[in-house]
């Protein structure tokens, strides 16, 4: 790999960073909660991951239809 070929990698790897971090942020999140489920044994097989995983993908789709000014409210009046 020539420098300017490695400058042009750096760069792009730099500038996907934040969309990746984001991503990888959520994946965290949902780790934690599939833990959390296992921990409580409410996973206890692979039908049950299958089970929770359908579960939080019907979540995620009625949440996508909540507006962000319903989640900008709940949101500031957890903080009082």
């Amino acid at each position: 790999m020539v420098l300017k070929d490695l400058h042009n990698f750096v760069l792009e790897a730099i500038s996907a960073s934040p969309s990746y971090m984001k991503k990888e942020s959520i994946r965290e999140l949902v780790q934690k909660i599939v833990i959390n489920k296992i921990r409580s044994g409410e996973v206890q097989t692979q039908p049950d991951l299958d089970d929770l995983f359908v579960t939080l993908e019907m979540s995620m789709s009625a949440l996508k239809m909540v507006p962000v000014e319903v989640f900008t409210k709940l949101a500031l009046s957890k903080k009082s």
